[in-house]
Formats: structure tokens, sequence, C-alpha cells
């Protein structure tokens, strides 16, 4: 073998080199990014959910103190019914 077909075998096995890395590279950069997408919108859907229940969970608290000021109210009303009734 002359000095031009080992010139041509070593261009020809970086080519293939060349090409095989890329080809990997690429494949493995887009299964990467549809993991990470993937995730992404997982971690969004959570962060959605967890908003909502906080809202919910506030809109709940709002109207439990309400019925507490209700029942406070009715209470009072209560007292001074039984006091006057006491009264007479």
């Amino acid at each position: 073998m002359g000095f031009e077909h080992i010139l041509i075998l070593i261009g020809e096995i970086g080519v293939a080199t060349g090409v095989f890395y890329t080809l990997f590279n690429h494949l493995f950069k887009n299964a990467f990014n549809d993991s990470i997408a993937t995730l992404k919108d997982s971690v969004d859907a959570l962060s959605y959910n967890v908003s909502n229940q906080t809202k919910m969970l506030e809109r709940s608290l709002e109207q439990i103190e309400d019925i507490e000021k209700d029942v406070q109210g009715h209470e009072t009303r209560i007292q001074i019914l039984e006091h006057e009734r006491n009264d007479k």
C-alpha cells in the first residue's frame, strides 16, 4: 500500500467517524429535548393544579370565616333574646 492509500483510508475513517458522531449527537439532543419538554409540561401542569388548589382553599377559608361571623351574630342574637326573656 502506498502513502496515498493510507491517507485515503484515514480520510474515510475520519468521515465515517464524523458522520456517526453527528448522527449520534443529533439523535441524543432530540431525545434529550423531548424528555425535557415532557418534564416541563408535567411541571407546568402540576404548578397550574397547585395554583388552582390554593385558590380553592383560600375561597373555602373565606367561606368558613363568613359562616363563623354569621354564627357569632346568631349566637349574639340568641343571647340577647334569652336575656330579654329572663327579664320578663
